[in-house]
């Protein structure tokens, strides 16, 4: 199942190509409400780009589905966010620094994902905790309590790099 972003409204495409409602029944006007109530719905693929331009988005609760790929950059621009939920799916990849200059969220779960990387400590993501993060094994940082792997050989650097590590060197 896929979801399509257009004009503001969420619509479920089957793998047939069928459109239609799914369980949690998205309408217009929760949307002009701003909250986004996706949740428990055995959602997959990637979460939509297009999510970033539902501005007046003050929840976005996409928890408990099977969504993979990375956190999309643009829920960078969703400023008026109070709440996000992207727990129990399969998102992979590093946090983007843009949702760390949402300066409205309040809670976030980002827990029991395959996230990677290091976890921002700046903007709104210096007041969360461990829990927000949790069960991602490759996260790593202060809230986590899992220190980063300090790179102090150059083959550790990727090979896109290597050439400005050696010229450095």
């Amino acid at each position: 199942m896929r979801v399509k972003v257009s004009r503001g409204v969420c619509v479920f495409v089957s793998g047939d190509g069928e459109e239609g409602w799914g369980v949690a029944d998205l309408s217009a006007a929760s949307i002009m409400a701003g909250f986004g109530e996706l949740y428990s719905n055995n959602i997959s693929g990637p979460i939509p780009g297009d999510l970033g331009n539902l501005t007046s988005l003050v929840s976005l609760d996409l928890y408990l589905n099977s969504f993979t790929g990375p956190i999309p950059e643009s829920l960078g621009k969703l400023s008026k966010l109070r709440f996000l939920r992207l727990n129990n799916n399969s998102l992979t990849g590093r946090i983007p620094m843009p949702l760390t200059n949402i300066s409205s969220l309040q809670v976030l779960d980002l827990s029991n994902n395959r996230l990677s990387g290091v976890v921002p400590d700046n903007g709104s993501f210096s007041m969360f905790t461990p829990i927000s993060f949790a069960n991602n094994l490759d996260l790593c940082g202060p809230v986590t309590g899992h220190p980063c792997p300090v790179v102090d050989d150059v083959y550790a650097i990727p090979a896109s790099l290597h050439s400005f590590a050696l010229w450095w060197g």
